[in-house]
């Protein structure tokens, strides 16, 4: 799976977005989904608040508790 990790910002906000993809091997919905997104199996998107580093991490760690990696950096 990749992910993709842009960060907008406007004149009133800030938001983190995040793109998943996968050729089927691993279900990128279910990540996604934990963090209000959605999609489907081979693609998926979430929308954060918190800080892009913020953002990585609990990604990570939904990919940790999920068996999906082993171990972080």
């Amino acid at each position: 799976a990749s992910f993709a990790v842009c960060r907008i910002v406007t004149s009133d906000r800030e938001s983190i977005r995040i793109s998943a993809r996968s050729s089927g091997t691993i279900n990128v919905q279910l990540i996604m989904e934990k963090f209000g997104g959605g999609g489907h199996k081979g693609a998926a998107g979430a929308s954060f608040t918190c800080s892009l580093e913020e953002a990585a991490k609990q990604v990570e760690e939904a990919m940790l508790e999920k068996g999906i990696i082993k171990c972080s950096w």
